[in-house]
């Protein structure tokens, strides 16, 4: 049986955007209670899940 396909929509300005919020947590400057809301608000932008 094949891999189930998802549909996923990244934009340049998604992939931008988690790599800052990345870049902040791995810096500390971000904690995990920030990170995780923005990450959360991409990861449904990106699989076109309502928000």
């Amino acid at each position: 049986m094949a891999p189930r396909e998802y549909p996923c929509r990244i934009s340049s300005g998604d992939r931008g955007a988690r790599r800052a919020i990345v870049r902040l947590r791995r810096s500390e400057e971000l904690g995990d209670d920030a990170f995780h809301q923005p990450e959360e608000q991409l990861d449904r932008a990106e699989f076109g899940a309502p928000g």
